[in-house]
């Protein structure tokens, strides 16, 4: 999560023949204890901003500084200061 507003979700994962990733773009907004992700573009390897068919909006939890919950299971995150 970046100070501007953006947020990144990336994903990274090994299927047996090699590693691989992409990541969602999006925006995110505070309020109160939650943390709204909203997801907009696809972006991978070769292919730069795809735009989703359908935005993907996440809701959190806000647990501590670093924690966030969604569905009842607790993710670590990282804010960066970036942009």
């Amino acid at each position: 999560f970046e100070k501007n507003g953006k947020a990144w979700y990336l994903p990274w994962f090994c299927p047996g023949s090699g590693c691989g990733g992409y990541s969602l773009s999006g925006t995110y907004k505070i309020s109160g204890n939650k943390l709204v992700a909203t997801f907009t573009h696809e972006n991978g390897d070769t292919e730069e901003g795809v735009k989703l068919k359908k935005p993907e909006k996440w809701e959190f939890k806000i647990i501590s500084e670093k924690q966030l919950e969604l569905n009842g299971k607790k993710y670590n995150y990282q804010k960066t200061y970036q942009g």
